[in-house]
């Protein structure tokens, strides 16, 4: 019986499978791109109705497994490569090429076990279906788009690369632009920053902190603009004993989490071992492709990446069992859901320990095992239960301050994994036994200066939900990504898992936009996405697309610099045309346009071969590959970039919140019994504060007064506008300070959840993103998501906002840093990464609309499909 071939991209993987598999399995090696792609070019702007023409020819490198492919082809072929962009364009290709070679050839199939166990090789084999054209051939399309955009940089900048040899292509762009513009907006329409004061209280069941939460006749909310009440504040209350004047307990139950998803194994290895994501993506690859564990070759964890055909793991068995033996039955409970079509990760073996890893595969291996494994049998647990306990101090006369904790009777799913925000509910909580009139000490007082409400910034898993919209997923080529981007100072992560841009982001997207000023930031990625989904989706040809392409980037682009006029060799003409290609092959393996990816612009190019350098995997114009311009590493690129190439960019802002000692000067006050941390003493006595303005906000004109009367004094309403955009004020301020939103407010006409007064209205940046302001003068309430009026039950925050999970579900979360609890709409809380198993995520639809000239507006309109 003739063995059954397999071609594998790992020689470990290579080995588990034929450890583990049922059949008689031989292997064949592959590591590099195994062909060349070409197209033979219509010239016309419709795409033909028989599909596009392609040519595949082995690579140099890979001649000799080519011999091996077309000796194995008669029996079939099974493709067992990574289900992400690069293994669904290698399978394209290889799958292409037997097409070509005969007809006679059985279709390769796609090998994709959520497991390398033998029940889960079985199913694959089982399951196994033809090689879809969709993915090989959006890969192809959106690469020659982007090495198409690193020549036009090339060409107008003088290098296609950043600081640190960073390639300058689509994909690192629009990671660059998304995580820019968020910080910028962040910056932008921040609240001012104010001073807190929250102090460090001992009593016999241990120490905690208080917040100051309300000082009479100065402030309602505890948070305080001028230093010099700060000084004033802590001294009144300072001597005085912190009573508790009230207690109030609620019940809570905190769900057992899912299991975890690549983007929030990589986070939390980074947290909690400081496993960088590339070292933390190595382990995962080496667990799921198999390691000896007592002399045997076991694949000890599922596939990291979403699978396409519905496979079951039927694992929850086998993990609960080990719940029952590790924890007791009593332990188990509900459980959530595996589900490997979402990308979930769970072990194959939960049996063995985290010491038997250690042994084999070593120490990062052996940690990243222990975090999937432990959160997995955590997911089949029963939840932990407690209570919230607020207490309210006073301390004088006019100090009230508050804490808020959680104390836990019931440990749950705590007993196996516990993120590190939930590290304290493991310790007896020193509020569980606080009683009115209890008297706790003062040890502490920590000033800080802070904006009052959390800044939304990227994390990783966030980030890749936003980047899904422009067609890239948390696989190799997104780790690769993220790792570069952290080892060349691009970005940082903090303690929190908040991804924070650096210096050289602002530098790197600066330069690209005045090289295209009418497409700046995400715009940029935007119409290269609507470009690409035009031709993957079967509306236009790809040279006509490409033609557009070029033109529109001869047109719009703009030379910086000596260095990049050398390189210019072209002025802003339509981009020249090149002889098309004859076909020379009678066999050509069909794209079907009715079968292909997803949409986008147009353009014009030369319709020339399409060859992949099998170094890089990068797919260019032969032209290109003759001046090797895309290929060249230019020597001075690090240095003139870093310079700022094209002198005069603007000097970015100074990080708003600067650390304490450099914000505050002088003084020389101590506290006598009670250590003040920070630089309290240290407050000046003067802080520097514009004049207050006769109204609030600017006039827009004359012409915006329309017949509108206030509700309050029967004045006229003027149209006025602020950072945060426009808004209806009352002619009389400020003997009246009445003021309407002019973008409208929230259908639930929700009330300002901190002043307790406005009512939350929605307004728009700029650059078109929305977020929620409170419209009262002294009120600066702002969040970026829509908010609702609901405490957060773990850090007491007075409101959740709506985010988007990975699947596309809308759940509440809590904003503020370091706080990850979350809940459904109706108002149940939710596992991490919980959500409908039906409710995939939509693909958004990325319109522009464009201008004479080739160019598009700013203004970037998307919209989801149903």
């Amino acid at each position: 019986m003739a063995k059954t071939v397999v071609i594998v991209d790992s020689e470990v993987k290579a080995q588990t499978l034929r450890a583990n598999a049922a059949l008689d399995i031989e292997t064949i090696l592959l590591l590099s791109t195994p062909m060349k792609v070409s197209f033979v070019a219509s010239g016309d702007e419709e795409p033909e109705e028989e599909g596009l023409s392609f040519d595949f020819a082995p690579t140099e490198q890979a001649r000799e497994f080519s011999v091996q492919l077309l000796a194995s082809a008669a029996s079939g072929i099974y493709l067992a490569l990574d289900n992400d962009h690069m293994g669904d364009y290698w399978s394209w290709m290889i799958a292409g090429f037997l097409a070509s070679k005969s007809e006679d050839f059985p279709p390769a199939r796609r090998l994709m076990p959520a497991g390398l166990n033998p029940e889960d090789i079985a199913t694959a084999f089982e399951e196994a279906q033809p090689v879809e054209d969709t993915g090989g051939w959006n890969f192809l399309i959106r690469t020659l788009f982007s090495s198409c955009l690193s020549r036009h940089l090339q060409r107008l900048i003088g290098t296609a690369s950043g600081p640190g040899d960073l390639q300058l292509n689509s994909s690192s762009l629009t990671t660059l632009f998304l995580l820019g513009e968020r910080k910028n907006e962040i910056e932008l329409y921040s609240p001012t920053m104010k001073w807190q004061v929250r102090v460090n209280l001992s009593a016999e069941q241990g120490e905690l902190f208080a917040r100051l939460q309300h000082v009479r006749h100065l402030s309602d909310d505890g948070f305080i603009e001028d230093p010099d009440q700060v000084r004033a504040i802590v001294n009144s209350f300072k001597e005085y004993p912190f009573t508790v004047t009230s207690v109030n307990r609620s019940s809570i139950e905190i769900p057992a989490p899912s299991p975890y998803r690549l983007p929030d194994l990589l986070q939390d290895a980074f947290l909690f071992h400081g496993i960088s994501p590339k070292q933390a993506f190595q382990a995962v690859t080496e667990l799921f492709a198999g390691v000896v564990i007592d002399g045997k070759r076991l694949g000890l964890i599922s596939s990291c990446l979403p699978m396409d055909n519905g496979v079951t793991l039927g694992m929850i068995e086998k993990i609960r069992q080990q719940v029952s033996e590790s924890f007791g039955k009593d332990a188990l409970g509900r459980g959530n859901d595996v589900d490997p079509d979402s990308g979930h990760i769970v072990p194959l073996k939960p049996e063995i320990p985290e010491n038997a890893v250690r042994q084999a595969s070593g120490e990062t291996a052996s940690r990243i095992y222990s975090l999937i494994r432990n959160r997995a049998l955590a997911s089949q647990m029963i939840p932990a239960a407690g209570e919230t306990i607020g207490v309210d101090f006073s301390a004088g006369e006019n100090c009230a301050f508050h804490a808020s904790m959680r104390s836990v009777h019931e440990k749950g799913y705590l007993r196996a994994c516990h993120s590190p925000q939930e590290k304290s509910l493991l310790d007896p909580c020193p509020l569980a036994g606080a009683v009115e009139g209890q008297i706790f000490s003062l040890l502490k007082i920590l000033p800080e200066k802070i904006s009052v409400f959390p800044a939304e910034l990227y994390t990783l898993d966030s980030l890749f939900v936003d980047l899904a919209d422009f067609s890239m997923i948390f696989d190799r080529t997104g780790v690769d990504l993220i790792q570069q981007l952290l080892d060349l100072k691009y970005i940082e992560i903090d303690q929190d898992g908040y991804l924070q841009c650096l210096d050289r982001l602002f530098k790197v997207t600066d330069i690209v936009n005045r090289v295209f000023p009418t497409m700046t930031g995400i715009n940029l990625s935007a119409y290269i996405e609507q470009t690409v989904e035009e031709v993957v989706s079967g509306r236009k040809a790809p040279d006509f697309a490409l033609n557009q392409f070029e033109q529109t980037f001869y047109q719009q682009g703009k030379s910086l610099g000596k260095a990049a006029q050398s390189q210019q060799q072209v002025s802003s003409q339509a981009a020249p045309q090149m002889p098309r290609r004859q076909q020379t092959s009678s066999r050509i393996f069909k794209a079907s346009p009715s079968a292909p990816p997803q949409k986008l612009p147009s353009r014009e190019i030369e319709p020339a071969e399409v060859k992949i350098p099998e170094e890089s995997g990068q797919i260019v114009d032969s032209a290109d590959l003759q001046t090797d311009e895309l290929a060249a590493v230019i020597e001075t690129e690090d240095a003139r970039l870093a310079e700022g190439v094209g002198e005069g960019l603007d000097q970015k802002m100074e990080t708003a919140n600067a650390s304490l000692e450099d914000d505050i000067q002088g003084g020389d006050e101590q506290a006598d019994e009670v250590q003040v941390a920070g630089a309290l003493d240290d407050l000046p006595a003067e802080m520097e504060t514009g004049p207050e303005p006769d109204m609030p906000g600017q006039a827009i004109s004359p012409a915006t007064k329309e017949s509108r009367k206030c509700p309050q004094c029967a004045r006229p309403l003027l149209l006025k506008g602020d950072k945060y955009g426009k808004f209806w004020a009352c002619s009389g301020f400020p003997a009246c300070r009445h003021t309407e939103a002019f973008v409208g407010t929230q259908d639930e006409g929700m009330e300002c959840p901190v002043c307790r007064q406005g009512t939350v209205i929605l307004k728009r940046t700029p650059a078109g993103k929305d977020f929620y302001v409170c419209p009262e003068d002294k009120c600066e309430f702002m969040a970026w998501s829509k908010p609702h009026p609901v405490v957060c039950p773990a850090c007491s925050l007075p409101y959740l906002v709506e985010k988007k999970n990975i699947r596309g579900k809308i759940e509440l979360r809590c904003p503020r840093a370091g706080c990850n609890y979350k809940q459904s709409l109706s108002g149940a809380a939710v596992p991490d990464d919980a959500g409908d198993a039906s409710a995939a995520p939509q693909k958004k639809t990325v319109r522009i609309r464009r201008v004479p000239g080739g160019g598009v507006k700013r203004r970037v309109v998307v919209r989801r499909k149903k």
